[in-house]
């Protein structure tokens, strides 16, 4: 059984582990997001829903 264990682990190494990956790349859209926050809370309320239709497009 151990020597499974160390193959997949193995196989991990190599190839990289999927939900790894997918996490990666959801930190890259949370980071594009969070660097928005200081201009968006910027905008006054008037201007917020021009922004959102601008974002929607």
């Amino acid at each position: 059984m151990w020597q499974k264990e160390s193959m997949w682990k193995k196989v991990k190494n190599i190839f990289g582990d999927e939900n790894a990956k997918t996490l990666k790349g959801y930190r890259k859209v949370a980071d594009k997001i969070n660097a928005l926050e200081p201009e968006i809370q910027a905008l006054a309320d008037e201007e917020f829903p021009k922004k959102t239709t601008a974002f929607q497009t």
